[in-house]
């Protein structure tokens, strides 16, 4: 784990101590133990490409809900000012170990059609050398490669913009006259709301409560004896628990899989799943405060069987389970159809965060 997402962001301006280096610095080159996405193969490119140009070197996870509602931001000031001169490089450093796997990280770049070079960092180096902490963290770079802002967390486009703007006035006086693509959010109740949800060990975060505790790599029998607490999770039957996630298992003589308790309060559940095994079943019923979801309920990757709610895991992501109208606080259950369906993490909506579809 190399960085803890950041859900209040915040910005990082170089006249505070915050900050880990010189006013301004150089941005770090691209190093040579990546991989270019759009090329497929390690590619000679070099930071001295970019000068003469605007650059935003933009660190992001695929799984990240923050990264997801900020990258259609990213896309519309690229859009919009890269005829001027404005390039953009996205930096994919894995949270999961899903999101270290370059087959996964290419799929998620071709599914969100990001029109700008993405670097798989699979080493971690340009992560550390710029010193990144979270995700997303966008880093300004002007014409002669110097940093001149670092933005950590959603929701802060318009700050980009507005530095941006200044910086591409110098070669285009006419920018002036193009009015700003994006404006800060207004200011508004939006509510408390359960922090992320980290369902494995790692780092201590777990949030397993069940006597049983974590057991690594271990087939274990759980016994749903309590509800759980805000953000905390029950499980009951058979699981085995890992760093980043638990795993769902099965006795050869038992037909029955085990099953996940959540409780959370939020308008919307997001939950990041995987398959261990593509050959076997993908199938997780889910089912809120003990009945199946409805149809105003059930977030944007619910399918229905009937009166029964599921979600297929076809693909190791991020996927939408609940659309609440309002944030309450609910039961969420999840019954894995089949052994080694893996459930990695929960994050949740406010009343003033965006939503997100199929990611």
């Amino acid at each position: 784990m190399r960085g803890v997402v950041i859900a209040l962001a915040f910005e990082l301006l170089f006249a505070t101590a915050a900050w880990p280096g010189p006013v301004p610095r150089q941005a770090p080159d691209f190093s040579d133990d990546v991989s270019w996405l759009n090329q497929g193969n390690k590619v000679g490119y070099w930071m001295s490409h970019y000068r003469g140009k605007v650059l935003l070197v933009n660190f992001w996870e695929y799984t990240c809900i923050n990264c997801l509602r900020d990258i259609p931001e990213l896309k519309l000031l690229y859009a919009k000012y890269h005829p001027y001169g404005f390039e953009v490089v996205g930096i994919h450093d894995g949270e999961f170990s899903i999101g270290n796997k370059l087959e996964n990280v290419k799929r998620a770049t071709q599914r969100l059609a990001l029109p700008w070079p993405v670097i798989y960092d699979a080493q971690g180096s340009m992560w550390h050398a710029y010193g990144a902490t979270g995700w997303p963290t966008n880093y300004l770079i002007d014409q002669r490669g110097m940093i001149v802002l670092a933005v950590l967390g959603e929701g802060k486009s318009h700050i980009i913009e507005d530095r941006l703007r200044g910086l591409l006035a110098q070669s285009h006086a006419d920018i002036a006259e193009v009015p700003m693509e994006l404006t800060p959010a207004s200011i508004a109740d939006c509510g408390s709301i359960t922090p992320e949800t980290y369902v494995g060990e790692a780092n201590g975060r777990g949030a397993l409560q069940n006597k049983e505790g974590y057991r690594r790599g271990k087939l274990t029998h759980f016994n749903a004896d309590v509800d759980p607490n805000d953000g905390n999770i029950i499980l009951n039957g058979e699981w085995k628990t890992v760093d980043d996630s638990i795993i769902s298992g099965r006795r050869p003589w038992e037909a029955a899989v085990g099953s996940l308790t959540l409780r959370y309060h939020a308008t919307s559940v997001y939950a990041v799943l995987s398959r261990i095994d593509s050959a076997r079943g993908s199938r997780i019923d889910v089912m809120q405060d003990g009945h199946s979801l409805s149809h105003e309920e059930a977030g944007s990757d619910i399918r229905f069987d009937g009166s029964r709610s599921f979600i297929e895991v076809t693909e190791p992501r991020l996927y939408s389970l609940i659309r609440n109208k309002q944030i309450e606080s609910h039961i969420l259950t999840l019954t894995p159809q089949s052994p080694d369906l893996a459930i990695h993490s929960f994050t949740y909506r406010n009343n003033c965060e965006k939503e997100i579809g199929t990611p």
